[in-house]
Protein backbone atom coordinates (compact mmCIF):
# COMPACT_ATOMS: atom_id res chain seq x y z
CA UNK A 1 0.00 0.00 0.00
CA UNK A 2 1.39 3.77 -0.92
CA UNK A 3 1.94 5.43 1.77
CA UNK A 4 0.39 8.61 2.96
CA UNK A 5 2.52 11.99 2.95
CA UNK A 6 2.18 14.04 6.66
CA UNK A 7 0.76 17.12 4.34
CA UNK A 8 -1.71 15.01 2.18
CA UNK A 9 -3.18 13.60 5.75
CA UNK A 10 -3.09 17.28 7.69
CA UNK A 11 -4.77 18.50 4.45
CA UNK A 12 -7.90 15.99 4.72
CA UNK A 13 -7.95 16.20 8.20
CA UNK A 14 -8.66 20.02 7.71
CA UNK A 15 -11.40 19.45 4.94
CA UNK A 16 -13.39 16.31 7.32
CA UNK A 17 -13.16 17.69 10.13
CA UNK A 18 -11.96 21.12 10.76
CA UNK A 19 -14.03 23.20 8.63
CA UNK A 20 -17.39 21.12 8.96
CA UNK A 21 -16.93 21.68 12.79
CA UNK A 22 -16.30 25.48 11.85
CA UNK A 23 -19.43 25.78 9.85
CA UNK A 24 -21.28 24.54 12.40
CA UNK A 25 -20.31 26.64 15.10
CA UNK A 26 -20.35 29.80 13.53
CA UNK A 27 -23.26 28.57 11.64
CA UNK A 28 -25.58 28.30 14.30
CA UNK A 29 -23.84 30.87 15.90
CA UNK A 30 -24.64 33.94 13.09
CA UNK A 31 -27.95 32.41 12.36
CA UNK A 32 -28.93 32.72 15.77
CA UNK A 33 -27.45 36.43 15.90
CA UNK A 34 -29.53 37.25 13.12
CA UNK A 35 -32.77 35.76 13.74
CA UNK A 36 -32.33 37.45 17.41
CA UNK A 37 -31.95 40.99 16.25
CA UNK A 38 -34.48 40.94 13.12
CA UNK A 39 -37.25 39.80 15.96
CA UNK A 40 -35.31 40.87 18.78
CA UNK A 41 -36.17 37.43 20.60
CA UNK A 42 -35.09 36.56 24.05
CA UNK A 43 -31.95 36.05 25.99
CA UNK A 44 -32.20 33.00 26.33
CA UNK A 45 -32.97 31.86 22.45
CA UNK A 46 -29.63 33.69 21.90
CA UNK A 47 -27.65 31.03 24.71
CA UNK A 48 -29.93 28.27 23.29
CA UNK A 49 -28.31 29.12 19.54
CA UNK A 50 -24.89 29.40 21.15
CA UNK A 51 -25.35 25.84 23.00
CA UNK A 52 -26.55 24.37 19.67
CA UNK A 53 -23.45 25.74 17.57
CA UNK A 54 -21.19 24.25 20.15
CA UNK A 55 -22.60 21.34 20.45
CA UNK A 56 -22.88 20.49 17.10
CA UNK A 57 -19.50 21.61 16.26
CA UNK A 58 -18.12 19.31 19.02
CA UNK A 59 -20.72 16.57 17.94
CA UNK A 60 -19.07 16.94 14.30
CA UNK A 61 -15.39 16.75 15.80
CA UNK A 62 -15.92 13.57 18.42
CA UNK A 63 -17.17 11.68 15.30
CA UNK A 64 -15.18 12.79 12.21
CA UNK A 65 -11.94 13.34 14.12
CA UNK A 66 -11.89 9.32 14.81
CA UNK A 67 -12.67 8.70 11.64
CA UNK A 68 -9.93 10.10 10.12
CA UNK A 69 -7.44 8.59 12.50
CA UNK A 70 -8.90 5.23 11.30
CA UNK A 71 -7.83 6.03 7.60
CA UNK A 72 -4.35 8.30 8.31
CA UNK A 73 -2.46 6.52 11.08
CA UNK A 74 -1.89 2.90 9.35
CA UNK A 75 -0.49 4.41 6.17
CA UNK A 76 0.93 8.08 6.73
CA UNK A 77 4.76 8.02 6.43
CA UNK A 78 5.42 9.41 9.85
CA UNK A 79 2.69 8.77 12.52
CA UNK A 80 5.46 10.79 15.35
CA UNK A 81 4.92 13.72 12.84
CA UNK A 82 1.47 13.72 11.95
CA UNK A 83 -0.01 13.65 15.59
CA UNK A 84 2.45 16.61 16.11
CA UNK A 85 1.56 18.59 13.54
CA UNK A 86 -2.06 17.83 13.90
CA UNK A 87 -2.08 19.08 17.46
CA UNK A 88 -0.20 22.13 16.58
CA UNK A 89 -2.86 22.34 13.75
CA UNK A 90 -5.50 22.23 16.01
CA UNK A 91 -6.90 18.78 14.36
CA UNK A 92 -6.54 16.79 17.79
CA UNK A 93 -5.50 16.61 21.18
CA UNK A 94 -2.59 15.49 23.29
CA UNK A 95 -2.72 11.93 24.23
CA UNK A 96 -3.10 12.68 27.52
CA UNK A 97 -6.08 15.33 27.25
CA UNK A 98 -9.36 15.03 28.85
CA UNK A 99 -11.16 15.75 25.59
CA UNK A 100 -9.99 12.95 23.95
CA UNK A 101 -12.43 11.50 26.19
CA UNK A 102 -15.44 12.69 24.20
CA UNK A 103 -14.58 10.86 21.07
CA UNK A 104 -16.94 8.34 19.10
CA UNK A 105 -15.46 5.11 18.95
CA UNK A 106 -16.45 1.15 18.04
CA UNK A 107 -14.22 -1.61 19.45
CA UNK A 108 -12.85 -1.82 16.09
CA UNK A 109 -11.91 1.49 15.23
CA UNK A 110 -9.81 1.32 18.55
CA UNK A 111 -8.28 -1.90 18.06
CA UNK A 112 -7.73 -0.63 14.34
CA UNK A 113 -5.84 2.79 15.60
CA UNK A 114 -4.01 0.73 18.24
CA UNK A 115 -2.80 -1.48 16.22
CA UNK A 116 -0.79 1.23 13.75
CA UNK A 117 0.70 3.02 16.60
CA UNK A 118 2.00 -0.40 18.01
CA UNK A 119 3.82 -0.81 14.69
CA UNK A 120 5.13 2.49 14.40
CA UNK A 121 6.33 3.15 18.39
CA UNK A 122 7.35 -0.30 19.03
CA UNK A 123 10.61 -2.17 17.82
CA UNK A 124 9.40 -5.44 16.43
CA UNK A 125 10.78 -7.36 19.32
CA UNK A 126 8.70 -5.76 21.52
CA UNK A 127 5.69 -7.64 19.62
CA UNK A 128 6.99 -10.66 19.29
CA UNK A 129 7.96 -10.42 23.22
CA UNK A 130 4.69 -9.31 24.04
CA UNK A 131 2.69 -11.50 21.58
CA UNK A 132 4.45 -14.64 23.57
CA UNK A 133 3.89 -13.70 27.10
CA UNK A 134 0.08 -13.53 26.04
CA UNK A 135 -0.08 -17.12 24.48
CA UNK A 136 1.26 -18.44 27.84
CA UNK A 137 -0.86 -15.94 29.86
CA UNK A 138 -3.97 -15.94 28.04
CA UNK A 139 -5.78 -14.06 31.13
CA UNK A 140 -3.69 -11.42 29.25
CA UNK A 141 -5.18 -11.67 25.83
CA UNK A 142 -7.23 -8.75 25.20
CA UNK A 143 -4.90 -7.05 27.24
CA UNK A 144 -3.21 -3.53 25.13
CA UNK A 145 0.45 -3.85 24.43
CA UNK A 146 2.01 -1.98 27.02
CA UNK A 147 3.87 0.84 27.29
CA UNK A 148 7.86 0.33 26.31
CA UNK A 149 10.92 1.70 27.58
CA UNK A 150 14.62 1.65 28.29
CA UNK A 151 16.03 2.96 32.00
CA UNK A 152 18.89 5.54 32.06
CA UNK A 153 20.14 8.52 29.37
CA UNK A 154 22.80 6.34 28.09
CA UNK A 155 23.28 3.71 26.13
CA UNK A 156 25.98 1.60 28.85
CA UNK A 157 23.55 2.26 31.74
CA UNK A 158 20.38 1.12 29.43
CA UNK A 159 21.56 -2.14 28.36
CA UNK A 160 23.00 -2.94 32.17
CA UNK A 161 19.92 -1.67 34.04
CA UNK A 162 17.88 -4.19 30.92
CA UNK A 163 19.80 -7.01 31.88
CA UNK A 164 20.03 -7.24 35.89
CA UNK A 165 16.01 -6.55 35.55
CA UNK A 166 16.13 -9.64 32.77
CA UNK A 167 18.00 -11.56 35.89
CA UNK A 168 15.37 -10.30 39.04
CA UNK A 169 18.05 -8.02 40.29
CA UNK A 170 17.09 -4.42 39.66
CA UNK A 171 13.16 -4.93 40.71
CA UNK A 172 12.48 -0.96 41.69
CA UNK A 173 12.97 2.39 39.69
CA UNK A 174 13.27 5.77 40.98
CA UNK A 175 11.71 8.46 38.83
CA UNK A 176 11.70 12.01 40.11
CA UNK A 177 7.84 13.64 40.45
CA UNK A 178 9.31 16.65 39.41
CA UNK A 179 9.75 14.53 35.46
CA UNK A 180 5.92 13.35 35.87
CA UNK A 181 5.01 16.98 36.74
CA UNK A 182 7.34 18.62 34.05
CA UNK A 183 6.23 16.14 31.23
CA UNK A 184 2.59 15.75 32.16
CA UNK A 185 3.02 11.74 33.03
CA UNK A 186 0.76 9.85 34.22
CA UNK A 187 2.29 8.51 38.00
CA UNK A 188 2.35 4.78 37.55
CA UNK A 189 0.00 2.61 39.93
CA UNK A 190 -0.16 -1.01 40.81
CA UNK A 191 -0.68 -3.43 38.55
CA UNK A 192 0.87 -1.64 35.37
CA UNK A 193 2.47 -3.40 33.05
CA UNK A 194 5.38 -2.47 31.13
CA UNK A 195 8.03 -3.61 28.52
CA UNK A 196 11.53 -3.07 29.24
CA UNK A 197 14.10 -2.49 26.39
CA UNK A 198 17.54 -2.01 25.91
CA UNK A 199 18.80 1.17 24.19
CA UNK A 200 18.21 0.31 20.90
CA UNK A 201 14.57 -0.87 21.26
CA UNK A 202 14.82 -4.74 21.73
CA UNK A 203 12.06 -5.63 24.33
CA UNK A 204 13.78 -7.98 27.16
CA UNK A 205 11.24 -7.97 29.99
CA UNK A 206 7.57 -8.02 30.97
CA UNK A 207 6.96 -6.24 34.18
CA UNK A 208 4.53 -5.46 36.29
CA UNK A 209 4.48 -2.70 39.14
CA UNK A 210 4.13 -3.98 42.79
CA UNK A 211 4.21 -1.00 44.78
CA UNK A 212 4.57 3.18 44.52
CA UNK A 213 5.65 5.22 47.08
CA UNK A 214 6.84 8.88 47.09
CA UNK A 215 9.84 9.32 49.22
CA UNK A 216 12.30 12.19 49.75
CA UNK A 217 15.52 11.66 48.02
CA UNK A 218 17.39 12.01 51.39
CA UNK A 219 14.91 9.69 53.19
CA UNK A 220 15.91 6.60 50.47
CA UNK A 221 17.36 3.79 52.44
CA UNK A 222 19.83 0.95 52.33
CA UNK A 223 17.01 -1.61 51.76
CA UNK A 224 15.88 0.36 48.62
CA UNK A 225 19.01 0.63 47.04
CA UNK A 226 19.11 -2.89 47.34
CA UNK A 227 16.29 -3.57 45.65
CA UNK A 228 16.93 -1.27 42.71
CA UNK A 229 19.97 -3.27 42.43
CA UNK A 230 21.95 -1.24 40.17
CA UNK A 231 26.08 -0.86 40.92
CA UNK A 232 26.94 -2.31 44.34
CA UNK A 233 23.58 -2.11 46.03
CA UNK A 234 24.89 0.52 48.64
CA UNK A 235 22.86 3.49 49.44
CA UNK A 236 26.11 5.87 48.43
CA UNK A 237 26.23 4.04 45.00
CA UNK A 238 22.36 4.86 44.28
CA UNK A 239 22.82 8.26 45.60
CA UNK A 240 25.60 9.65 43.33
CA UNK A 241 24.37 7.95 40.20
CA UNK A 242 21.16 9.08 40.55
CA UNK A 243 21.97 12.48 42.17
CA UNK A 244 23.59 12.69 38.67
CA UNK A 245 20.64 12.09 36.31
CA UNK A 246 18.66 14.09 37.94
CA UNK A 247 20.94 16.69 37.40
CA UNK A 248 21.47 15.60 33.66
CA UNK A 249 17.92 15.76 33.70
CA UNK A 250 16.81 19.43 35.24
CA UNK A 251 19.17 21.30 33.66
CA UNK A 252 18.16 22.15 30.44
CA UNK A 253 15.24 23.88 32.01
CA UNK A 254 17.67 25.63 34.76
CA UNK A 255 16.74 23.72 37.43
CA UNK A 256 18.70 21.72 39.74
CA UNK A 257 17.65 18.71 42.20
CA UNK A 258 17.36 19.08 46.22
CA UNK A 259 17.50 16.63 49.03
CA UNK A 260 14.16 17.21 49.62
CA UNK A 261 12.85 16.04 46.35
CA UNK A 262 10.53 14.02 45.74
CA UNK A 263 11.07 10.61 43.74
CA UNK A 264 8.51 7.91 42.93
CA UNK A 265 9.59 5.03 43.78
CA UNK A 266 8.44 1.95 41.41
CA UNK A 267 8.71 -1.61 42.78
CA UNK A 268 8.18 -4.44 40.00
CA UNK A 269 8.29 -7.70 39.47
CA UNK A 270 9.83 -9.46 36.51
CA UNK A 271 6.77 -11.29 34.47
CA UNK A 272 8.26 -13.04 31.10
CA UNK A 273 11.51 -12.46 29.30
Amino acid sequence: MEKLSVDKAISAGIKKIMLPSMAMLFGFIGSTLAIGKSFEMSSAFMISGLALGITSGWLWWSYSVVKWKVWAYPIVEDLHELKIEAIQRGLIWGDNSIFNKTEIWTQKEKETVQQAEDEYYNHPSVLRLWHSFQECNPEFKTHPIPESFCFCDNEKDANECADLVVRGIKQATSTSLWWFHTFSVPLPIEGDLNIITDWEGIARAVIRTTKVEQIAFQDIDEAYARIEGEGDQSLDYWRNVHWEYYTREMEPFEEMPSEDMIIVCQHFETLWK
